[in-house]
């Protein structure tokens, strides 16, 4: 990863903790990098599928 793509990756980081409360967005201490969180309410029939390699 270049300094330029680092740097816009840190902005983007900055501008997500700034939009959204801290309870949904976190930045990790590790690595450029962050978890977020959200609740929804899903129809009871909503299938979440996921694929793992």
């Amino acid at each position: 990863m270049t300094t330029e793509d680092q740097v816009a990756q840190e902005e983007e980081l900055l501008a997500l903790a700034s939009i959204y409360y801290e309870d949904e967005f976190r930045r990790t201490n590790g690595p450029p990098g962050g978890e977020f969180k959200m609740c929804l309410e899903l129809p009871s029939d909503f299938l979440i599928s996921i694929k793992s390699e």
